[in-house]
């Protein structure tokens, strides 16, 4: 409880009366003293019974629709006092970080009388993409007279995610108009030929065949009819993989990893969908499958794309120097930090096995994440082939990747690998001395060496970073495949 301004001067007043009445042996002093003090005493204790006998309902409820970044999102608070007792103070709905508010006001300042309620309404803008969390309403009630207040906060949590900003969306249907992105295969899917018939092989005729299928030149030289066989070349399925590992959600400068490969996810897959490919999207970590949505051709499928990618998790603020240490942290087979003294012998043991789990070892990651995606869409697929484009930065999730590229090739699976090169995601805060520009380099050697790999597995390779843009990325991909 805090005494405010108008209560701190009746109490300096009651004290000032008080010593006043003594010293000149004044009775009136003394009773205005008493009075004041009373006041005080009366105006607290009613305060005390009001906030107990408080009967206060909260509820909140966000626009609907889809949230995009930069974008004014409207909000609902609803408060019922349902104490015959008046509510007399200020409401503040907490807004979370990164967060403003756009119209409105998420303050009410006034009166709320017994068994009624207010309602405020207010739109908020998010400032990036992501998952924001209200933790709560804060109420100061004010006592009678104004003389003292006391703040507490309702918990009242409300989730909300926000997706990447309008921007990226009306980006992508204009490129959707510009650009075309071709990969062709056996499709198994006749309303998505796009060549013609091409010949494959010749077997021995089977009632049924077509006559115009008959080889009629080996007639007379084998004495028997064959059918010549055709496949079907269309544009093959393609699933976009998207990384969304410890290290893509690292931000340590203008625009993240996960950010710049949601908007070019979004992107690439309106493209291809204009081009008539079947096309989907999965959000994978190092060990699971956050969201997955099965390629096709249907008129929602953009649509449910843009649901998929908004579930990518939420990027992490860091500086640059912490940005190195983590992502060197987080790289397959770190050497890991020797046993801290004074751990008990279980304590040792857990600590090992954790650390083991976590180890360069040829199983670590095996059938789970981007590799476990690769798996079982080609299981699904039926011997059909696939086009595979990830979107990764290769240090939590480059094992997974690299064996992913190993069972496309033996599979006959295509797969381009977008690298967000994490160097140039960075922004340097002091001038770049000696031992910093080591360490880029031996990164740049580490990401050179990977690109050679997956080239030698047949793998398409771009490196990119926060300024190439998609309909660039495109261009660059259409020449590598020419």
């Amino acid at each position: 409880m805090r005494t405010k301004s108008l209560g701190t001067v009746l109490i300096v007043t009651a004290i000032v009366l008080a010593i006043a009445g003594i010293l000149f042996q004044k009775i009136p002093f003394v009773l205005a003293s008493c009075a004041f003090s009373f006041m005080l005493v009366y105006a607290r204790l009613r305060l005390i019974s009001e906030i107990a006998s408080a009967k206060v309902e909260y509820e909140r409820t966000p626009g609907g629709g889809i949230a995009f970044a930069s974008e004014p999102l409207p909000i609902s608070l609803k408060v019922v006092n349902y104490s015959p007792v008046a509510m007399r103070g200020t409401i503040e709905d907490l807004l979370p970080p990164s967060c403003h508010v756009g119209a409105g006001t998420n303050k009410f300042d006034g009166v709320i009388p017994g068994r009624s309620g207010i309602s405020l309404m207010y739109t908020v803008v998010p400032e990036k993409r992501g998952t924001y969390i209200f933790e709560g309403v804060r109420l100061e009630s004010e006592g009678i007279f104004g003389l003292l207040s006391h703040e507490r906060e309702e918990p009242i949590r409300t989730t909300i995610s926000v997706h990447t900003a309008k921007e990226a969306l009306r980006a992508a249907r204009r490129l959707a108009g510009k650009e075309h992105f071709e990969f062709y295969g056996v499709s198994r899917t006749p309303s998505i030929i796009m060549h013609d018939l091409e010949f494959d092989s010749i077997r021995e005729y089977i009632p049924g065949d077509k006559a115009r299928d008959i080889h009629w030149k080996l007639l007379s030289k084998l004495e028997r009819l064959m059918t010549k066989v055709y496949t079907k070349e269309g544009a093959i399925q393609t699933r976009i993989v998207l990384d969304c590992s410890r290290s893509m959600r690292q931000t340590a400068g203008r625009i993240g990893k996960l950010d710049h490969g949601v908007d070019l996810s979004l992107q690439l897959s309106k493209v291809l969908l204009s081009g008539f490919h079947a096309v989907g999207a999965s959000l994978v970590d190092e060990v699971s499958v956050l969201a997955d949505v099965a390629p096709s051709l249907s008129r929602s499928q953009f649509d449910k794309i843009v649901l998929d990618l908004k579930q990518a998790p939420s990027t992490v603020r860091v500086s640059a120097e912490e940005s190195v240490a983590r992502t060197e942290a987080s790289e397959p087979g770190a050497n890991q930090n020797p046993k801290q003294v004074g751990l008990t012998a279980e304590a040792e043991a857990l600590t090992d096995a954790v650390r083991a789990l976590g180890s360069h070892t040829p199983t670590v990651a095996r059938g789970v994440g981007i590799e476990g995606v690769v798996k079982a869409t080609m299981g699904r697929a039926r011997r059909q082939k696939m086009l595979f484009i990830v979107i990764s930065d290769l240090v939590s999730s480059k094992d997974a990747v690299l064996t992913a590229a190993s069972i496309c090739r033996r599979s006959g699976n295509r797969m381009i690998v977008l690298e967000t090169y994490d160097d140039w995601y960075r922004e340097k805060d002091h001038q770049i001395d000696v031992e910093d520009a080591e360490k880029l380099y031996e990164t740049l050697v580490k990401s050179v060496r990977i690109e050679a790999t997956l080239r030698g597995l047949g793998v398409g390779y771009l490196r990119i970073g926060p300024a190439d843009t998609t309909g660039g990325i495109v261009r660059l991909l259409r020449r590598q495949s020419a």
